[in-house]
């Protein structure tokens, strides 16, 4: 067996030995020091339990296919929130008998301290940046034209891309899947850095305020576990062309997504925890963030890696249709920018400053 483990997340399904049940467990890998995995389990019995189990093992402890009996590191607090939950039976346990192989695949059988017994079976982990999202091709007249005729209203969100990458969150893009230890090791040093400027992080014990951090983060470049999306198509367009030319892609890709049905079909979370599967949209607060308002940014909150994969799912469980693509020539950017200008929509009203205003400047004088 080989001791290389890709990390990432990986999503499959499970068996219960001890009743026979098949179910869904999500493992969130991570390469630590000393080489060591950092492994954070969420196991879904499929009759309302929900079990979690985070622990590290060493290469040799999957070299040597050996069952080792690991403890769980300490949680993160953003999961006592979770825990507190009515509406589920959720179990944390604190060791867990466990043997990891990997080849062609993540196999982990386990023994838990009420006598479950578990076994995966071989689960791989998606890292392509290639989207395989069906896609709508128009030009940018007629995309112009559908939006005017079947999205101008504020049931749907937007999110432009200068290529046809899937959708996965600026944090999973670092391949790295354990928010728990996002938590733990990067947040509380970021806040120390980021308090000195913007005094009102000092303190980030509210659901709104460590929102309000991660999408200002979020907006100047920093990995979060969130995605960007904004209530205008045209602002969405405007993203995906104005980045096209770093692009090979020969088109654009515009995505709208109809936030009211999901909500209405999805409980909605507006905090981040690994303990819960979701994708969950929420206003993004403004707090020392002034692109917020003139992006008209909504923010999407995903502890899911591959989250087309996930839509897909849930599009198919319940025969609805909540995301659409559309793709556009790049050959019609200028034409789209020219447009799009005429609306309002630049980098010196979407970016306020002067790093906004010099990017504006500079594509009006020299066209790049």
């Amino acid at each position: 067996m080989t001791t290389m483990i890709p990390t990432g997340q990986y999503i499959g399904k499970y068996t219960n030995i001890s009743k026979g049940l098949s179910s869904l467990i999500c493992l969130n890998v991570d390469s630590t020091e000393e080489a060591r995995y950092e492994i954070y389990a969420t196991i879904f019995s499929g009759i309302g339990l929900l079990y979690t189990v985070s622990f590290s093992i060493s290469n040799d402890d999957v070299k040597d296919n050996k069952w080792v009996k690991v403890t769980e590191i300490d949680e993160y607090e953003g999961t006592e929130k979770v825990l507190k939950r009515k509406d589920r039976d959720q179990r944390t346990y604190n060791e867990a008998d466990l043997l990891v192989t990997y080849q062609y695949g993540l196999r982990i059988n386990w023994r838990l301290p009420d006598g479950t017994e578990g076994q995966t079976e071989g689960l791989t982990c998606n890292q392509s940046q290639e989207s395989t999202w069906h896609t709508d091709t128009l030009s940018w007249d007629d995309f112009h034209s559908h939006v005017n005729t079947n999205f101008f209203n504020r049931r749907y969100v937007f999110r432009g891309q200068p290529a046809h990458y899937r959708l996965r969150t600026s944090f999973h893009r670092t391949n790295r899947a354990n928010i728990g230890r996002y938590f733990r090791e990067n947040v509380p040093l970021l806040q120390r850095y980021i308090s000195a400027i913007h005094p009102d992080f000092a303190s980030i014990d509210s659901d709104e305020k460590f929102l309000s951090l991660l999408t200002l983060l979020q907006h100047h470049g920093y990995p979060t576990p969130i995605l960007d999306w904004t209530l205008s198509p045209y602002i969405a367009a405007y993203f995906a062309f104005f980045y096209a030319a770093s692009q090979d892609d020969d088109t654009v890709r515009i995505l709208a997504f109809d936030r009211k049905g999901y909500s209405a079909d999805f409980q909605q979370f507006n905090h981040i925890s690994d303990m819960t599967l979701h994708v969950s949209f929420f206003d993004t607060p403004a707090l020392h963030n002034p692109r917020c308002i003139p992006q008209q940014s909504i923010s999407c909150i995903s502890t899911i890696d591959d989250i087309e994969k996930y839509i897909e799912i849930q599009e198919s469980t319940y025969n609805k249709r909540y995301l659409s693509a559309f793709s556009i020539s790049r050959q019609d950017t200028q034409k789209a920018l020219n447009d799009l200008h005429l609306m309002g929509i630049n980098h010196a009203t979407l970016f306020p400053g002067l790093d906004g205003i010099c990017s504006y400047m500079k594509q009006a004088h020299f066209g790049g």
